[in-house]
């Protein structure tokens, strides 16, 4: 029997079902391409350099809003976009994402925030505190240890990207 959160795992099957059912977040790269006005990166959502046994975040996310599942500290399984003020060998300047951070906080506090998102997602962090080291989280979370459902962090995710 396979663990129930095997992050690796989950990643490939959230990978190949998005693409096999034609998913909005299965454009993620794309989109992104787009966005960046640069060439495509192609593939999919998560990538062996970005999957650990903790946790997976999409393909060039460190300075994004970073599409991601993962175990919380408090060993739940979680799911939804994060961002991470964790400086790294190539991500030195975390203050690029303090723009997103504001942008995030207000988007939520909108009403528009209360019906698009009902009350199964959460908010894990401050996104008004900006110190080095702070992950914070916006999605959800399953905390009575029943195995992740491909299909609701599918929705899940396309509904974040929307």
């Amino acid at each position: 029997m396979r663990e129930k959160y095997h992050i690796p795992t989950i990643a490939r099957e959230i990978d190949e079902q998005a693409r096999a059912q034609h998913r909005p977040i299965a454009q993620l790269q794309q989109l992104r391409a787009m966005h960046r006005q640069r060439r495509s990166v192609g593939g999919g959502i998560f990538r062996t350099n970005t999957t650990s046994e903790k946790s997976a975040y999409h393909f060039g996310g460190r300075s994004e809003l970073q599409f991601n599942i993962g175990r919380d500290k408090h060993g739940n399984f979680r799911y939804g976009v994060g961002l991470s003020t964790q400086p790294s060998r190539d991500f030195q300047d975390v203050t690029i994402i303090y723009p997103l951070m504001d942008r995030l906080k207000h988007a939520l506090e909108g009403e528009a925030a209360a019906t698009q998102y009902d009350d199964t997602y959460e908010l894990q962090g401050d996104l008004s505190d900006k110190t080095p080291g702070k992950f914070v989280f916006f999605g959800k979370i399953i905390r009575d240890g029943t195995p992740p459902n491909i299909t609701d962090i599918l929705d899940t995710f396309d509904a974040l990207i929307r």
